[in-house]
């Protein structure tokens, strides 16, 4: 799946598949909450730590690794110490994965 994405450059961020928040472990570890509902038990992360250039553009792809079904796509910011992270939604989106035939 390409992407792409506009924002404010030198934000540290993160792309995710089915999940529904990151909580942040011992030593900064993340852990990802899926979603909830029928079906939303796999969660996917879609990419590294990704900072924004200073053009505020910046694009990529992912392959996708969750089962079909319903999903939504999500931006999560990450600021702060590595070992203590404030993560925060900055944007979604609706992704429908369908079988590959």
């Amino acid at each position: 799946m390409r992407w792409s994405a506009t924002g404010p450059a030198g934000i540290t961020f993160e792309l995710t598949i089915g999940v529904h928040r990151i909580n942040v472990g011992p030593g900064g570890k993340f852990i990802f909450v899926p979603d909830s509902g029928p079906g939303q038990t796999r969660e996917q992360r879609a990419s590294g730590q990704l900072k924004m250039p200073a053009n505020c553009k910046t694009s990529g792809s992912f392959g996708i690794q969750v089962p079909p079904g319903k999903y939504t796509v999500r931006a999560f910011q990450l600021s702060g110490p590595v070992t203590e992270p404030t993560i925060a939604e900055i944007a979604s989106a609706p992704l429908s994965v369908t079988p590959d035939h």
